[in-house]
């Protein structure tokens, strides 16, 4: 595989403080993985707090896998902001998290992604601290879909001093653990 495609979805709005960005790699070669991302974002928008937009990008950069320079472009579908519903208020920077699983080894390791999705609205908590069990169901059955629907999600070890070529490995399964996951800051 020569080349991924970077997807950036931006966070904004009030319960995200000075803006946000979940970044995901697909193999270039798939389509339609943009509406697949839309598609999720909106089937979960009841599980974040009100005020909270996510915009699913109509372009993006193409990375070289081995170098992680830029090497063009890709371009997709245009999606209207997906705006969260959710009416429980909410705790800054407390949520949860997607573990993406490959089957991937590199430096010794199993190749695993994660992507944050913090805050969750106020509704979205069970009794004992962690991502309650109508939320986590929710979202479990919108990531299932997801993955059902979008089979080019892949998972990017960028090069390093040590490993100077980096890799892609394919997203095999996906879960979200039931524990809390804190976002201390945004990078964008």
């Amino acid at each position: 595989m020569a080349n991924l495609a970077r997807v950036r979805i931006e966070w904004s709005g009030g319960p995200v403080i000075g803006g946000g960005v979940s970044t995901l790699y697909m193999d270039e070669t798939g389509s339609g993985w943009s509406t697949d991302l839309a598609a999720f974002f909106d089937s979960v928008k009841d599980r974040f707090p009100s005020g909270l937009v996510w915009e699913v990008p109509e372009a993006g950069d193409l990375i070289d896998v081995a170098s992680g320079a830029l090497s063009g472009t890709w371009s997709g579908e245009t999606y209207a902001a997906i705006a969260a519903t959710g009416a429980n208020g909410y705790v800054q920077g407390a949520g949860c998290s997607i573990e993406w699983l490959t089957g991937g080894l590199r430096n010794g390791r199993r190749v695993l992604g994660r992507t944050f999705l913090a805050p969750l609205d106020n509704g979205s908590w069970g009794t004992s601290g962690v991502v309650g069990g109508a939320a986590l169901s929710a979202l479990q059955t919108a990531l299932g879909t997801y993955m059902t629907a979008n089979p080019w999600g892949m998972v990017y070890s960028r090069p390093t001093t040590s490993n100077p070529v980096g890799a892609a490995h394919p997203i095999t399964s996906a879960r979200i653990p039931s524990d809390v996951s804190w976002l201390r800051s945004r990078r964008t």
